[in-house]
């Protein structure tokens, strides 16, 4: 059977976590990597240009893991030359950037994804089944918390220039559970958000609390932030009129 042929684009640590993950997947090779630095790509043939990359190696798609404001002309180009496109999140910086990639996509009848992978991890999907028979009754609140240490431990780089990240843990970590919300309990009507940044003192938040309202009536929160002292948390509770539901990871090495 004839591979998927994918290049990375990026090759720091997300494009190193996508060589990894595509490791694991039957049907993928991947074919090139591209990266202005010199870096050890084992046996897989390094780019400095992404178009060449595709041209030459005639990838059917490619991974984009790049800095945030590089997104948009980077992923627009790759649709272009015919590629079909996995972005890492945040997509891009504006609205009307992200509307433009899907128009082009449809345009070039592309793929155009974000990496938000926790709606397919598999305790994830023994939660979608037991909502879907509803084991938990009618939902009435959930409360999600994505946080890390990182923030206190090392410097973040451009992740705390906002004209390059385009934010801080909002569209970090908060964004993962605000797409998972959607997948597990339908459209979100109402959002408000509160942050402050208690870390860095820089341009982006590091600490924040959003409030959400789904248009079936449900509540719903989001804790995140860049500071914990508890390590890395992926906490998911539910709260139904039968059950309770909570999913719970802690990382304090992280």
């Amino acid at each position: 059977m004839d591979k998927n042929k994918v290049g990375i684009i990026g090759f720091g640590k997300r494009g190193k976590t996508h060589l990894r993950s595509y490791g694991a997947v039957q049907g993928v090779s991947v074919e090139g990597i591209c990266e202005v630095a010199k870096v050890d790509t084992g046996k897989i043939p390094q780019y400095s240009n992404y178009i060449e990359m595709i041209e030459k190696c005639n990838l059917d798609a490619v991974s984009i893991c790049l800095q945030t404001y590089l997104h948009y002309e980077t992923a627009s180009q790759c649709l272009e030359s015919g590629a079909n496109v996995v972005l890492e999140k945040p997509m891009v910086l504006k609205a009307d950037q992200a509307k433009k990639l899907f128009a082009l996509a449809r345009k070039k009848k592309k793929v155009l994804l974000t990496g938000y992978h926790l709606r397919y991890d598999y305790r994830v999907q023994k939660i979608k089944s037991i909502l879907s028979k509803g084991e938990l009754g009618i939902i009435l609140m959930v409360k999600g918390r994505q946080a890390h240490n990182w923030g206190w431990q090392k410097p973040f780089g451009w992740l705390l220039d906002k004209e390059k990240s385009g934010g801080g843990t909002i569209i970090d970590n908060a964004s993962h559970y605000l797409n998972l919300f959607e997948y597990l309990f339908g459209k979100i009507s109402e959002v408000q958000a509160f942050s402050k940044n208690l870390t860095f003192k820089k341009q982006v938040e590091d600490n924040a609390l959003i409030n959400v309202k789904f248009l079936n009536g449900v509540l719903g929160s989001i804790e995140t932030s860049w500071g914990d002292a508890s390590g890395r948390n992926n906490q998911l509770t539910i709260y139904g009129s039968k059950a309770v539901l909570e999913l719970s990871e802690t990382s304090a090495g992280e």
